[in-house]
């Protein structure tokens, strides 16, 4: 059977792709973005040359083929980049970049693309509709990073309008002992880069080389930068699911190997846990966060809830003390917003580690009405939820399917069955409204079909929706390249407007709903 096959040649791309450490390597493409700041860095520092032309034959391809059906943002620094690599375009004004910056509508997202945008001379600082004081109207209570971005923000700001006394000695101090932590803060890219752009306007060249090459150590065989290092703690929780669920489908031998990798990815996931209980989204970050934590937290309770209790009862109070008043989780610190994405993926790890534990839940049992009823608010009349973290729509819709099938398994929440039974009700409604003729799904209703919104979309599907999932199938099948790699369109956002690509995602996710849809209608 071709499903069958595909599983299993997923599979063996998947296993070839775990560490040492039982992670699956999860790293990041090659991104404009933090090309054009590398790049730019390098130029303003004058040094480097070899990196710089790597860099210049990247962003020479990459322009040229993302410039099209991209967020006005996005169009925007690939413009920007053109100008470093020495391609002006004189019919790109001012009121062009400006435009372009406003159209993120967030006032924290205005400063940041603005200033990048200005920093790499596609508009002047003079003509940012902001000044010194906006940076201090933001909130207080940002993660590290964030904090850290915002004043290498201010840094660059100031610079580029000539009012530097306005950076404090804590300011000057701050960026030097964060950045100087790791090679990579918290193996972000976007950010040491940004950093090292702030430093240097503020040390002379000599005391930031030894950090810009360690920066340029993460410099791609394709001449780019990644946005991240890597997201093995996000993306081998996931591949841990779908190999689980894949099982069935081997054969006995390689099903043993299988679970012997699964065992392995488990103690990963357990070794990184943090203090605080929950995991990081990026590998190397300190900072827990809902969807990470929600993953992992899953992945573990379906292992082995005996071999990892203690991980599990850390990861439970977690949770506990990140849900809400409103129900809903939100992505980082209790009072920040809540969002659907988040409180599925809270629900998905709470939901599994509760099965077959009355005591448990029934101590859970408000909490859990609480953030259902707070999943039914935030549901569309359409089927859809808000998009935060992916330009997929049926990406929130699998997440929030995955939580309430857990959800649903647990007789001490039957009463609950209502409102899980109209959340489903309207995602079926979008997924029988939207299936394009191709089989496919897109990343909004309007959009054409692509492999991961489809993937997504057939692991959406329930037991009566036998035909949109094979037509979904059928889609899936469809698109493999004569070497049979998959042929994709990224769909992760960071920092939102922005696509950052995964290599190894799309064969995690196909594999997903491969195993999925063999288990539900086989």
């Amino acid at each position: 059977m071709e499903i069958q096959r595909l599983i299993k040649r997923n599979v063996d791309t998947i296993i070839a792709q775990q560490r040492e450490n039982g992670a699956i390597n999860a790293s990041c493409a090659s991104r404009v973005l933090e090309s054009a700041l590398t790049l730019h860095l390098l130029q303003y520092l004058s040094i480097l040359p070899s990196n710089q032309k790597r860099l210049l034959d990247y962003l020479a391809k990459a322009t040229a083929k993302r410039i099209g059906n991209v967020h006005a943002v996005e169009g925007a620094i690939c413009e920007v980049a053109k100008r470093l690599i020495g391609q002006h375009n004189a019919s790109k004004s001012s009121s062009y970049f400006l435009d372009a910056i406003f159209s993120v509508n967030d006032v924290r997202k205005t400063l940041y693309f603005g200033c990048l945008i200005a920093e790499m001379k596609g508009v002047p600082f003079s003509e940012l509709p902001f000044d010194v004081h906006t940076f201090q109207i933001l909130p207080e209570k940002l993660q590290l990073w964030a904090s850290l971005m915002l004043c290498c923000l201010k840094v660059m700001y100031c610079h580029g309008v000539s009012i530097e006394d306005c950076i404090t000695e804590k300011e000057k101090t701050f960026l030097i002992d964060t950045l100087g932590r790791q090679a990579v803060f918290e193996n972000y890219i976007l950010i040491q880069v940004a950093g090292l752009i702030a430093l240097s306007k503020l040390l002379p060249k000599k005391e930031i080389l030894p950090q810009v090459e360690a920066l340029l150590k993460w410099q791609q065989p394709d001449g780019g930068m990644p946005t991240i290092t890597g997201l093995d703690t996000f993306v081998t929780p996931i591949a841990g699911i779908a190999l689980l669920k894949s099982l069935p489908n081997m054969p006995k031998e390689q099903a043993l190997a299988i679970q012997a990798s699964i065992r392995q990815m488990g103690d990963y996931i357990a070794s990184e846990q943090l203090a605080d209980g929950g995991w990081p989204f990026m590998t190397g970050n300190m900072q827990s966060d809902a969807d990470g934590s929600g993953l992992c937290f899953a992945l573990l309770a379906i292992i082995d809830k005996e071999e990892y209790k203690t991980n599990l009862e850390k990861a439970l109070l977690y949770k506990t003390n990140l849900q809400n008043t409103d129900g809903g989780f939100p992505t980082f610190l209790r009072g920040n917003l809540s969002t659907p994405s988040m409180t599925a993926a809270a629900l998905h790890g709470i939901g599994q580690m509760l099965l077959r534990d009355v005591s448990k839940s029934f101590q859970w049992k408000d909490a859990i009405r609480k953030a259902l009823l707070y999943l039914a608010n935030s549901q569309k009349e359409e089927g859809t939820f808000e998009q935060r973290w992916s330009n997929a729509e049926t990406h929130a819709m699998f997440r929030v399917t995955t939580a309430l099938h857990a959800i649903r398994r647990n007789e001490v929440f039957a009463e609950f069955g209502g409102i899980i039974a109209n959340i489903f009700d309207k995602i079926q409604k979008y997924l029988q409204t939207t299936q394009n003729h191709d089989g496919g799904w897109g990343r909004t209703s309007k959009e054409d079909s692509d492999v991961v919104s489809t993937a997504y979309a057939i692991l959406c599907c329930n037991q009566s929706e036998r035909e949109l999932a094979t037509k979904g199938i059928a889609f899936l099948l469809s698109h493999r390249d004569m070497d049979e790699t998959i042929k994709y369109r990224p769909d992760l956002l960071g920092p939102r407007p922005i696509l950052y690509d995964i290599p190894i995602f799309p064969f995690v996710i196909e594999t997903y709903a491969y195993a999925y849809f063999l288990e539900t209608f086989a």
